[in-house]
């Protein structure tokens, strides 16, 4: 076990043994940026599930709302100060060098006191101001700071505010001295938000991410760290049908291993894809999670039950295993729209995880390279959670890296009233089938009959005839 954690899961995966004993973290950022969250995360996540004690200073804050903040992300705060395992203290702002000694030995004094194993200080900015450039005062504050860690015989956490108007933080030596050094920083691409955390150093650990964006929510911070690479299992044994239609390519694509990834170029129309989802999840008994980049849930729905035959509101009932999830690109940004499809994958544990319409994200994006580096990672984390990731592109040319970065191609395309369909594995010639568009028609509506007895006879059993 961990001796310490930064409660965050991506961050404990990433940096294992980041966090030992006396070691003194730094994390700075603009107002707003997430740094008293996240300090509040390492201290309940450290006092509830390792017991470690942990001391919050704070000098602007109160402790009600520090307690109503916190617990907006999923903290159990107010449980771990009902157990004794957090305890705030709100200390007065002082205005001279004089009251810098007397701060110092009251902290001091509430250490031995409380005797925490994790210590913050939320912040370090109005004292180092108030020390100014006076040597001796700017040499009391940073001994001390330095040697909080060996005091605890803990972690010490300390908060430095970058101004609005500026990019780099220059109030004090104490990035030179501390063990983690953490950037939280907020940046606006095209009018969305986007937070970024720049790990500017971890002693002892090797850096090789520069930005990762992460994102605050109702269940807490989440990074988006890209896997190991040896954490990246093969593809599982188990297969996936996804569509009857493409038997005559069957040692390509038919049947599918869950982990492997799919680019698909549609040049038909979106119901046809969503049809072959429904039916991949109805015929294989898995569990499917359609993102929408392109429709809302509504429409999806819609136009499945439009093509069954069947009141949409009874098809979420119907096709219980496929959950649609829309997002809209120009609402959010790709990476906070990253964040929650790895949510909603992580506790849904589909199968099939479908992005739909990844040409919308691209076409709005100022760094459209940036999407394809999260969309590769994405493909990487469906390996780990085992399950197979179709990504599906509506550009009227296929995207070239998508192409590469897949196990599996499939393009199709109108050519002379026919649609053409190619599929390749990496590394293999694309083998390719027309039909007319007639042809195809008839085989969907075939499909769409399929399914819709498949369902009726499932909703019709009997809880005898169902095992029940």
């Amino acid at each position: 076990m961990a001796q310490f954690i930064f409660g965050i899961e991506e961050m404990d995966e990433y940096y294992k043994r980041a966090l030992a004993p006396r070691r003194l973290v730094v994390l700075k950022g603009h107002p707003g940026s997430g740094k008293t969250l996240f300090a509040s995360t390492m201290c309940v996540s450290n006092a509830l599930k390792l017991g470690h004690k942990c001391l919050y200073i704070s000098f602007q804050e109160d402790e009600e709302k520090f307690v109503e903040y916190s617990q907006g992300i999923g903290l159990r705060t107010t449980e771990a100060i009902e157990k004794g395992l957090l305890k705030f203290v709100r200390l007065p702002l002082i205005s001279s060098e004089e009251g810098i000694s007397e701060l110092l030995d009251e902290i001091s004094r509430i250490v031995s006191e409380y005797k925490p194993k994790v210590i913050v200080v939320d912040s370090i900015s109005p004292i180092l101001q108030v020390a100014g450039f006076e040597p001796r005062a700017r040499g009391l504050l940073q001994n001390y700071f330095y040697n909080m860690p060996s005091i605890v015989d803990g972690i010490a956490i300390l908060i430095a505010e970058i101004p609005l108007d500026e990019n780099v933080y220059t109030g004090s030596g104490i990035d030179f001295v501390a063990d983690i050094v953490i950037y939280l920083k907020s940046e606006v691409k095209g009018n969305l938000l986007v937070r970024k955390m720049e790990i500017k150093k971890i002693r002892g650990h090797g850096i090789y991410i520069s930005d990762s964006p992460f994102k605050i929510t109702s269940q807490g911070i989440q990074v988006f760290l890209p896997p190991l690479i040896e954490d990246v299992p093969p593809p599982g044994p188990s297969v996936i049908i996804l569509d009857p239609a493409l038997e005559h390519l069957e040692k390509y694509i038919s049947k599918i291993r869950l982990g492997e990834s799919i680019y698909m170029k549609s040049g038909g129309g979106d119901e046809a894809i969503y049809l072959t989802i429904a039916y991949a999840s109805h015929a294989n008994k898995a569990k499917a999670l359609l993102v929408s980049f392109r429709r809302s849930e509504e429409e999806v729905r819609e136009m499945i039950g439009e093509r069954l035959g069947i009141d949409p509101v009874r098809i979420e009932k119907l096709i219980e295993e496929m959950m649609v999830h829309s997002i809209n690109p120009a609402e959010k940004s790709f990476e906070e729209s990253l964040g929650e499809i790895l949510y909603l994958a992580k506790r849904l544990k589909p199968q099939i995880l479908v992005i739909d319409g990844i040409d919308v994200p691209l076409m709005l994006s100022d760094s459209p390279k940036e999407v394809l580096l999260h969309v590769r990672n994405l493909q990487l984390i469906a390996r780990m959670l085992n399950c197979v990731i179709l990504i599906v592109d509506y550009s009227e040319k296929p995207n070239d890296p998508l192409l590469r970065l897949s196990d599996i191609v499939i393009v199709s395309n109108l050519r002379n009233g026919e649609v053409c369909i190619s599929a390749a594995r990496k590394g293999k010639p694309f083998d390719t089938r027309c039909m007319s568009i007639s042809m195809l028609e008839d085989y969907r509506e075939l499909l769409a009959r399929k399914l819709k007895e498949g369902l009726t006879q499932r909703v019709s059993k009997t809880p005898m005839e169902s095992g029940g």
